[in-house]
């Protein structure tokens, strides 16, 4: 199927689960902006817990589950904050 605006394939929407273990001297590298009840990507950075994910899912896939800039965060540990505001 194509948008109504541009004749650009529309991308199905999914959702999938990201289990990442924090520790010590790393960080998740990833920039969040609030977007109603969601948090919104806007960037991954490469050096990060995220972005050994992402190299992860392009060599083993499911490629579709690397986090992009534009994905939504729609839960964080377990909880579904009321506005995506309290995620960031």
């Amino acid at each position: 199927s194509t948008s109504d605006t541009g004749g650009s394939p529309l991308l199905d929407c999914f959702t999938f689960t990201v289990e990442l273990q924090k520790r010590p001297g790393t960080n998740f590298g990833v920039e969040l902006s609030a977007a109603g009840k969601v948090c919104m990507v806007n960037a991954v950075l490469g050096a990060s817990l995220i972005g050994e994910w992402n190299r992860m899912m392009d060599q083993r896939g499911p490629k579709e589950h690397a986090i992009r800039q534009y994905d939504r965060l729609m839960v964080f540990n377990d909880e579904k904050p009321a506005k995506g505001a309290d995620m960031v």
